[in-house]
């Protein structure tokens, strides 16, 4: 499938240790922990379409460069060429692009199965 883009749901939380424990009395468990530092830059793209740009440092796995927006199902293609044209201009090839997300990688490099 396209794991490019996929609908994203937000919404406000009272505190982090609140929704923890929620999710915790419904039955969910912690299966993995991420620690990271990340820096963010906007960027206007077109139709002013803002974009952010995302430095990540994760812990025990590296620096990873993210581009992400909030997109239409109508814009998305045009989202995703904005953004692979930004990633060309920096250097960064299609090819390096991971076919699953840093999480799902990190997931998988951590797994015990």
């Amino acid at each position: 499938g396209d794991h490019t883009a996929w609908a994203e749901y937000e919404v406000e939380i009272p505190t982090f240790d609140t929704v923890d424990q929620m999710i915790k009395i419904i039955g969910f468990k912690p299966y993995i922990i991420i620690e990271k530092v990340r820096q963010t830059y906007t960027i206007m793209g077109r139709n002013e379409q803002e974009y952010s740009l995302l430095i990540e440092d994760i812990k025990d796995f590296g620096h990873v460069f993210e581009i992400e927006t909030f997109s239409t199902r109508e814009n998305v293609e045009r989202s995703k060429e904005f953004i692979f044209n930004l990633m060309s201009s920096v250097d960064i090839a299609y090819e390096q692009i991971p076919l699953k997300s840093v999480t799902n990688m990190i997931m998988r490099q951590r797994s015990r199965f």
